[in-house]
């Protein structure tokens, strides 16, 4: 029987892919922070003994499966890349306290108490060459426990999922063993074969909320800034950016992406030097969806085509 201790643990992601597999596992512990996840992992998989802040665990439940998605911010394209060295006191930083709790598990009960299996999963980032050191460090730390470790990057489109989204993951197993990760299989789905047809009402902007943006965008309009929502012009023609003398400037219309092949990037638009230019792009049902990050404003959220539809949503 699977002892699971998911730390990081989110909403309980490899449990629920535990639970998805037919695989018998108990659920020890959790160690989450964030009230919204643990409302949720709670909801999906029952009430859990919560470890809370990891900074503050003082010993590792007995366990043969630990699971420990550190925190991604200060490794991703999208935070400060503030890194995640040990004594940095970054939030991926906190990866060192996963090691704390494994050398604290060995020194107290020996290396037949440690977690027989570690899975890790993270951004990509975490290979580049500025996080790399600090990776390897990782790695040469379980390896001194006793873990062999094997890792890749895989990408979701191609293990059923219509959506560019790589990530690394990374499998450590007491002894000489090594994990053969699997081959892509995609299933050949794309966006127009997920998305809804009929969409509930609620989802949509109500006629009192549009009035309010409107209103909110005509009272910066007069105060001449550009601030508030933009109102999208059905028939205009679609173009992103166009090249001045002073550089690329960002206009009110929107960059279409082409229909892409199974397993092939979304398709670069070439030669725009902007920050606009995701946020301009209209995405086809016909294709992938780009990775959603988590949106500050700005109206950067993905555009899709969808189906007898031209125009963004």
């Amino acid at each position: 029987m699977i002892r699971l201790v998911e730390l990081f643990s989110g909403i309980g992601a490899f449990s629920k892919a535990l639970t998805n597999l037919g695989i018998p596992h108990e659920r020890i512990a959790m160690c989450e922070i964030d009230p919204h996840a643990i409302r949720v992992y709670e909801a999906l998989h029952g009430p859990t003994p919560n470890l809370g802040d990891i900074s503050k665990v003082d010993r590792l439940p007995d366990c043969n499966l630990l699971t420990y998605s550190f925190p991604c911010q200060d490794l991703s394209n999208a935070g400060k890349r503030a890194g995640m060295s040990k004594g940095s006191g970054t939030r991926s930083g906190l990866l060192w306290d996963v090691e704390r709790l494994l050398l604290d598990a060995r020194e107290r009960d020996g290396q037949s108490h440690l977690p027989k299996h570690l899975i890790m999963e993270n951004v990509d980032a975490i290979l580049y060459k500025a996080n790399f050191p600090d990776f390897e460090s990782w790695i040469r730390s379980l390896t001194k426990m006793g873990y062999t470790s094997s890792y890749a990057v895989l990408n979701a489109c191609d293990y059923g999922v219509p959506q560019n989204r790589k990530r690394c993951f990374m499998v450590s197993s007491l002894g000489h063993d090594r994990l053969v990760f699997p081959q892509p299989c995609p299933d050949k789905r794309f966006l127009k074969d997920v998305l809804e047809d009929d969409v509930s009402e609620k989802y949509y902007l109500s006629e009192k909320a549009m009035e309010g943006l409107k209103a909110h965008k005509a009272r910066h309009d007069a105060k001449g800034h550009g601030f508030g929502f933009k109102i999208t012009d059905p028939e205009r023609e679609r173009a992103g950016t166009v090249k001045t003398n002073s550089g690329w400037r960002h206009t009110d219309t929107f960059i279409e992406v082409p229909e892409v092949e199974p397993r092939a990037e979304l398709m670069h638009v070439a030669d725009l030097q902007t920050s606009y230019e995701t946020s301009g792009r209209v995405y086809s049902a016909n294709g992938y969806s780009p990775a959603i990050n988590t949106c500050g404003g700005g109206d950067r959220h993905p555009k899709i085509l969808t189906r007898g539809n031209t125009d963004g949503e």
